[in-house]
């Protein structure tokens, strides 16, 4: 069984990315083996490099110039360029 998330109804609100990374395991989520697997070293350096990744990626949208603006101009006209 897997889970959701609301993430495709926020991004009709609002600019939005939903990033996601993995670790070692062939595990399922939510499961005993996966909690194992996420304890390791190895999950460790690739959260804190997706971390990193993703703060950069906020960082850049507010301190390039003009790119906040780009997003948002490229958010209000939509898929396929369609005005929201």
């Amino acid at each position: 069984r897997r889970g959701g998330t609301d993430m495709g109804n926020v991004s009709y609100a609002v600019p939005s990315i939903h990033p996601s990374f993995s670790i070692p395991t062939d595990a399922p989520n939510h499961t005993p083996g996966f909690s194992a697997a996420a304890a390791t070293e190895e999950a460790h350096c690739a959260t804190l490099r997706a971390a990193k990744a993703l703060a950069m990626t906020g960082l850049d949208a507010y301190l390039v110039q003009g790119m906040l603006d780009r997003i948002r101009a490229e958010f209000a006209a939509g898929p396929g360029g369609e005005r929201r």
